[in-house]
């Protein structure tokens, strides 16, 4: 399932960007949450409900 918003003028595409990480708690429910990077070296953050379908936060992920 791809994803893709424009925040602040920049695009977050699941499915052009790489994946650094995921986490899952497939033993209890589908919720996962995962840190992507985009082709352009920005990250960003989704994570999904226990229903595997409901986004609970697409985000930038600003690093210090």
């Amino acid at each position: 399932m791809g994803m893709k918003k424009i925040i602040d003028g920049k695009s977050y595409n699941t499915d052009t960007a790489m994946l650094v990480v995921q986490f899952d708690n497939a033993e209890y429910s589908e919720a996962w949450a995962a840190l992507y990077q985009t082709r352009h070296g920005a990250f960003f953050f989704v994570r999904i409900d226990h229903d595997g379908e409901t986004v609970l936060d697409f985000r930038p992920f600003q690093t210090a």
